[in-house]
């Protein structure tokens, strides 16, 4: 890639991170905690509901719904699945 378009892909990356931190950031405590440590951290669902003293079915809820959200969140605000991949 020429220079410049490298410098554009950058900065969209870039913007692409800060938007899905923000719609992260927006999600409540406990399941921003979850979201975090599963696909941040690559915690399984078992040891994240037992640390957290939940159901594991609890947690598969909280990510499906999370990424629900943030799907929509994203979407809000111009993000397309083609964007993220």
């Amino acid at each position: 890639f020429a220079p410049a378009e490298q410098l554009a892909r950058s900065l969209e990356r870039r913007e692409l991170e800060q938007l899905t931190r923000e719609a992260v950031d927006s999600l409540d405590e406990q399941t921003r905690e979850i979201f975090l440590r599963y696909y941040y951290r690559r915690e399984k669902t078992a040891k994240i509901a037992r640390d957290m003293g939940l159901n594991q079915s609890t947690v598969k809820t909280r990510l499906f719904r999370g990424r629900e959200k943030l799907r929509s969140i994203l979407q809000e605000r111009g993000v397309t699945h083609e964007d993220v991949v």
